[in-house]
């Protein structure tokens, strides 16, 4: 009996690997494609391929990243002595307003309307 194998394509396994690097290092203000390509050991167009093999980019995959955990940490509860400049920089952000422009793009909210609406939830 013949069982079928599903094989993974080789930019998948590639943009799968680039994931784990952004989910280590996205809070490295200066993180840029090429120092994720030079840790995989491809060319930054090779790396692009993967990411487009997939309908989006590498710096969108890392700017969700960031954004992501920044809505967790601007809604949990420990981190609520944090300032929202805080939160940004600790998620990679070296600037406040892109941070805050990035956040209600992706969100329809402001960080600090995130915020506070966690609060009064």
């Amino acid at each position: 009996m013949l069982t079928q194998v599903q094989l993974t394509h080789p930019l998948e396994m590639l943009k799968q690997r680039a994931d784990r690097i952004i989910e280590v290092r996205f809070k490295e203000k200066n993180l840029k494609l090429t120092d994720i390509a030079q840790e995989l050991g491809v060319s930054v167009r090779y790396l692009s391929e993967a990411y487009k093999h997939a309908g989006t980019t590498a710096l969108k995959a890392l700017m969700q990243h960031r954004l992501q955990r920044a809505n967790v940490m601007l809604r949990e509860g420990h981190c609520r002595g944090m300032s929202i400049k805080e939160i940004s920089s600790m998620t990679g952000f070296a600037c406040l307003s892109h941070f805050s422009r990035a956040f209600k793009e992706e969100y329809g909210l402001t960080p600090t309307e995130a915020r506070t609406e966690e609060i009064l939830v």
